[in-house]
């Protein structure tokens, strides 16, 4: 009981107490969320140098940040190297593209390739080369009035006549009808 006696005497004394807790808790507290920390600067740089003068943001130098990292700047003598090896190569043998080559050869032998792949809202058009031919994907519309069968139909008609479009020799060419999943 004397406990409760001496609380109810000192209100005053606990509630100034409680108040200062509730100031140190926000001090802290806004404290810590505040978006604005001062930078403080760093341990290497002397008094008074230039923090510009550094590749990295943060105004270190690039040893006391990656002490084993190989600086990407090339040394001069390994430029001088690769600068050689470049003048070495023969200008035949730098315009010389293989890819290019048959990418040509191929355009030649059927210009109509560079229309391919054609996609439509019910069907798309691939050409999978020599062997293979062409691929129909055709895309069953669950909507539509027309039924699956007219859709395939409608499909398999219209599809060889935009191949035939593009100067397609169709009796030359295989076409593979399938289904998308």
């Amino acid at each position: 009981m004397n406990i409760i006696n001496f609380l109810k005497r000192q209100k005053l004394l606990i509630f100034l107490i409680f108040a200062l807790l509730i100031l140190l808790f926000l001090k802290y507290f806004l404290q810590r969320s505040s978006p604005l920390k001062t930078k403080k600067e760093s341990p290497i740089l002397e008094k008074g140098e230039d923090s510009s003068k550094y590749p990295l943001d943060q105004g270190l130098p690039h040893e006391s940040v990656c002490p084993n990292c190989k600086p990407s700047i090339t040394p001069p003598e390994e430029k001088k190297e690769t600068e050689g090896a470049l003048k070495e190569v023969t200008q035949d043998e730098f315009l010389h593209d293989p890819v290019g080559e048959a990418m040509q050869q191929a355009l030649e032998d059927k210009p109509w390739l560079l229309n391919f792949p054609v996609l439509e809202k019910n069907y798309s058009i691939d050409y999978l080369g020599e062997e293979i031919g062409f691929r129909i994907l055709m895309k069953i519309d669950i909507s539509s009035s027309l039924s699956r069968e007219e859709q395939i139909g409608k499909i398999k008609i219209e599809a060889p006549e935009k191949i035939k479009s593009f100067g397609v020799d169709l009796s030359k060419e295989e076409i593979y009808y399938t289904f998308t999943p």
